[in-house]
């Protein structure tokens, strides 16, 4: 029989009538000496995803993780910093065409 499990993180699919905390139905009871192992590859994956998702490195990642009070809190960093290195980007790529027309001039 399949437990509810809380998950603030993921999102339910289907219907689209996702909550705050989603519940996941687990098909086997997790051992409780278990439950260490698969915390720490729950979490490896989920850097793993963000630095794929976001462009910056696990190092980086887990920096910003240890420093917080939380995944979500950290997600929220993270975001910050890809919209901030994009905005970056643009101001160089601008300057950089900019410069290029004055030297046509």
């Amino acid at each position: 029989m399949s437990a509810p499990v809380k998950n603030n993180y993921t999102k339910v699919m289907g219907n689209g009538d996702a909550s705050p905390e989603p519940e996941l139905m687990m098909d086997v009871k997790i051992h409780d000496n278990d439950v260490r192992h698969f915390a720490q590859l729950g979490f490896t994956l989920s850097v793993k995803a963000l630095t794929k998702q976001h462009g910056f490195h696990e190092n980086a990642v887990r920096n910003i993780y240890t420093q917080l009070n939380g995944y979500a809190e950290a997600m929220e960093v993270i975001e910050e910093m890809r919209d901030a290195a994009e905005e970056q980007a643009m101001a160089a790529i601008l300057k950089r065409k900019e410069e290029d027309i004055k030297e046509e001039e």
